[in-house]
């Protein structure tokens, strides 16, 4: 009896917890549909800054969107490293389709002393001159066509630091494992939905030029991998407040593959190690936790046989099992009415192994790959670049086995490679 005792205790205070979240993030999104729409009347000139590195599924649709968008006087700065980029030429062809007016393209080079993507975006904030309005946008996502004017509108307070949406991702063509990431982006919208201050979205977030030069961004990202996270923290160095802004999800139409799921929950949990190391390690015990649960759950069961006494106990943490995916299903369904998502829940669970084998690799390397182009993550302002997109690296967490191991030594920089301190 005191078994079950725990047992039902432990699985409620978890209920609790994901329920709380879940009410607070619809109580947060229905009070965001009932107010009337901000000053959407704020619209200063402003600088779209697209970082661009290769060409995604419905790239030229995802440019399309972003040449489109419904603001009086804004320029769109594409950025790429250089004119070899195949991003490249499919930029200078729209461009030349909708006009030099609105867009221009330039090449930043290759990063020498920070991440790529943080090298472009340095670059297309030198291009946009005297513009009283940053933005950035990832060249995955599909804007609606007043999304720029959303994710401005908030910046008319000047107690608003930065403003920022979220990732929607939508399979393509569809597939278990584009399926799999679709539910994990979609379903962690429940986190941003809190209506604190969680922090700044790369693909989607815009900040006034006169507090992008006060907080000291430019000079921040000299040495950064991240750009989301970097600004942030500089920008909360000021006092200033970061919101999130729901009509500002922005749709990445794309498919994935079991190597690029695994990739991209990688390299998010090495950035989190070394830039926020609270959040990874409370991450890690949420994943301690559902092992836990299970193991104890299947262990029970087998005990359970020749103990009856423990079958409340066995029964109780198998229910809980289908009961995530019940749960999985309500929350985007009630929360976000998203019915799409609520269909992809039964992925779960390969979501949740896929995670804690990323997890784990995060624990033995911090060499990510970005793009093509890789990293040593050593310190939150010291990166080593291990080497560029000619000379893939061997799995790192391999790598990192061999070098405890001594039986060869670790994969050093390339020539061309640099510390960055």
């Amino acid at each position: 009896m005191t078994l079950t005792v725990v047992v039902v205790a432990v699985i409620a205070i978890l209920w609790i917890g994901v329920l709380g979240l879940a009410l607070r993030a619809g109580w947060f999104l229905h009070r965001a549909r009932r107010q009337p729409p901000g000053d959407t009347s704020y619209a200063p000139p402003a600088a779209l800054i697209v970082p661009c590195c290769g060409v995604e599924q419905g790239f030229a649709d995802n440019m399309r969107a972003l040449l489109r968008q419904d603001y009086p006087d804004y320029r769109l700065i594409f950025v790429t490293a250089d004119a070899a980029d195949p991003a490249y030429a499919v930029l200078r062809r729209l461009i030349d389709e909708h006009g030099p007016v609105r867009a221009v393209l330039v090449t930043a080079g290759h990063a020498r002393t920070r991440g790529q993507k943080v090298h472009n975006l340095l670059r297309g904030v030198a291009e946009a001159g005297d513009r009283p309005i940053l933005a950035f946008a990832d060249s995955d996502g599909r804007p609606h066509s007043r999304w720029l004017r959303d994710l401005v509108a908030p910046l008319a307070d000047p107690r608003v630091g930065g403003a920022t949406g979220y990732p929607r991702y939508r399979p393509a063509r569809g597939g278990l494992w584009s399926w799999t990431r679709a539910y994990a982006v979609n379903v962690s919208a429940l986190l941003v939905a809190q209506g604190g201050d969680w922090g700044l979205w790369g693909g989607g977030m815009a900040v006034r030029r006169e507090t992008f030069d006060r907080a000291g961004v430019a000079a921040a990202w000299e040495t950064a991998i991240t750009d989301d996270t970097v600004i942030a923290q500089q920008i909360r160095r000021l006092g200033l407040r970061l919101v999130f802004v729901p009509a500002c999800l922005t749709t990445s139409v794309e498919d994935c593959t079991l190597a690029g799921l695994y990739e991209y929950l990688f390299r998010h949990l090495a950035l989190a190690r070394v830039h926020n190391r609270p959040s990874w390690c409370l991450m890690g015990a949420a994943m301690a936790a559902v092992v836990l649960l299970y193991a104890s759950g299947v262990a029970l069961g087998l005990l359970a046989p020749s103990c009856p006494e423990l079958w409340p106990a066995a029964v109780l943490l198998l229910l809980h099992i289908p009961l995530q995916v019940v749960a999985g299903a309500l929350i985007p369904l009630l929360v976000f009415h998203d019915a799409e998502t609520a269909r992809w829940a039964p992925t779960l669970f390969l979501l949740e192994a896929v995670a804690l084998a990323a997890f784990v690799a995060s624990m033995l390397t911090r060499r990510v790959s970005w793009r093509g182009v890789h990293y040593e993550l050593t310190a939150p302002d010291r990166t080593v670049v291990v080497g560029g997109r000619r000379r893939p690296l061997a799995r790192p967490w391999l790598e990192r086995v061999r070098a405890y191991l001594r039986l060869w030594p670790r994969v050093r920089p390339t020539s061309g490679g640099e510390t960055l301190s």
